[in-house]
């Protein structure tokens, strides 16, 4: 699952909100429990909100995440190894922002996967990718922008990771369901 917002009561956000169209996402650290009693194990948190609050309540996030057994993923050349029914599963997170698995760079990106693939039996790539809202309800095999900003292009990084080796991408983002 995609995370997007912090775990923090840290109340002063890392970004101007005072413009229109910023949003920054925050939730009561408490909240951790309440995913992982819903039965979440696995967070990506390689998104455009992670860092809404800042590197140090990023970090938070991620402690209030694994101290209630959610792993995260999408860190810098980060493959997340699990066992699901005795079977090796590798996870990999990926959006367009350089501070994480980016999905600009598709070297880097089939060599994460490359590497998954040669330790796990299953390798399910997370991206966060694509333009949001209505206007982005149809995926296009093109580079994606939202407010200016180069969101990638959806179909061709996923078509790359499955040839590299990965056994499902998910996709998500654009905050409305695509076909």
């Amino acid at each position: 699952m995609n995370f997007e917002s912090s775990l923090t009561n840290y109340p002063y956000t890392a970004k101007d909100i005072s413009r229109g169209q910023v949003f920054a996402f925050r939730s009561p650290p408490g909240y951790a429990r309440l995913f992982a009693e819903a039965g979440f194990n696995v967070f990506n948190m390689a998104n455009n909100h992670a860092m809404d609050f800042g590197p140090v309540r990023f970090k938070d996030t991620k402690k209030n995440l694994e101290a209630v057994g959610i792993a995260t993923l999408g860190h810098k050349n980060q493959i997340l190894y699990l066992e699901a029914n005795n079977i090796p599963v590798a996870m990999v997170g990926f959006s367009p922002y350089e501070m994480y698995n980016s999905i600009h760079n598709l070297g880097a990106a089939q060599a994460l996967v490359t590497e998954a693939k040669n330790k796990a039996n299953i390798v399910i790539v997370s991206m966060h990718a694509g333009a949001e809202g209505t206007g982005a309800l149809h995926v296009k095999n093109q580079t994606e922008f939202f407010y200016g900003e180069n969101r990638g292009n959806s179909i061709k990084f996923a078509r790359n990771m499955i040839d590299a080796g990965a056994d499902l991408v998910l996709g998500h983002g654009p905050h409305v369901p695509r076909a």
